[in-house]
């Protein structure tokens, strides 16, 4: 019997494997780097009588938000949680007249740019935390998926 018909059992089932650890990895990084720590609301409030008016616009890239209050007799706390995704993913709802997707596709080629010039060598990627320099030291799991998610939102857009 050939040798050939088990290996390629044995490398697709190697494939999966890396596939399946990926995702995981990928699942991981976004609940470890993609959550952040509520802030102090520090903007000013419109008070009228017994309303009290906060005024939050967040940010123009979310995807969803909820708003939890919590309140006692002493105090109210407010809570606004968004999920906010990828900015370079946008593109592909803005207008592409627009100002705000102008800017966005100046940042993208500038930073990949960037990083194109300072990470790529002997035809691989090491990218930095900053890449505008030779990466150095040890290089963090989120700064080189940051860099392979931008190459690919960099591909997209010249792609058209």
């Amino acid at each position: 019997m050939s040798q050939l018909p088990k290996r390629g059992v044995v490398n697709f089932v190697a494939v999966l494997a890396a596939g399946f650890a990926l995702g995981v990895v990928g699942i991981a990084a976004w609940y470890i780097f993609g959550q952040s720590e509520p802030a102090p609301w520090i903007k000013p409030a419109a008070i009228d009588g017994a309303t009290v008016r906060l005024t939050y616009e967040g940010s123009k890239c979310r995807d969803s938000v909820d708003v939890d209050v919590d309140e006692d007799s002493t105090r109210v706390i407010i809570t606004v949680r968004e999920t906010v995704r990828a900015r370079g993913l946008l593109l592909a709802d803005l207008d592409p007249g627009s100002a705000t997707a102008l800017a966005l596709a100046t940042f993208i080629r500038s930073s990949t740019d960037a990083l194109w010039k300072s990470s790529f060598r002997d035809d691989f990627l090491l990218a930095g935390d900053d890449w505008t320099k030779v990466p150095s030291g040890k290089i963090a799991y989120a700064s080189q998926l940051s860099a392979i998610m931008a190459l690919e939102q960099r591909a997209r857009l010249e792609s058209g």
